[in-house]
């Protein structure tokens, strides 16, 4: 566990498991307890993908929209730094994807079977599965 006071980053990943896909763009929010953790900014990211982000977007979730005409390229959607309040600062810390738009030649079949795994966040790190 981190001492109060200390920075620490959190990064929100996805993974494509069928390497014809392609995540082209994404929404998504860090939902995070402001009792715990102080939200202090975003990571710079030196990636071709064009992010916004709303810190404001409710009194404890950050809003990010990222995109990239040719995909993502990367696993990470966004980074965030954070500082510790309390002991328990990581039980409140999750991510939402609301949106994750993949580009691949018949996206039809594959767009009901794509699915954020839940038990697979580590750090705000969903992991997008085929089921």
């Amino acid at each position: 566990n981190l001492a109060n006071g200390t920075e620490f980053w959190a990064e929100a990943k996805v993974r494509v498991v069928q390497e014809e896909q392609t995540p082209t763009a994404f929404v998504a929010n860090l939902r995070y307890d402001p009792e715990s953790v102080e939200f202090i900014g975003m990571l710079p990211m030196d990636d071709e993908v064009l992010r916004a982000t709303n810190p404001d977007f409710e009194p404890n979730a950050i809003r990010v929209a990222g995109a990239a005409a040719d995909g993502l390229g990367t696993e990470t959607l966004f980074g965030v730094r954070m500082r510790v309040k309390r002991a328990d600062y990581l039980a409140g810390l999750a991510v939402e994807l609301d949106e994750l738009d993949i580009l691949e030649q018949d996206f039809a079949e594959v767009s009901s079977d794509a699915a954020v795994k839940a038990d697979a966040v580590e750090n705000g790190t969903p992991v997008l599965e085929k089921r």
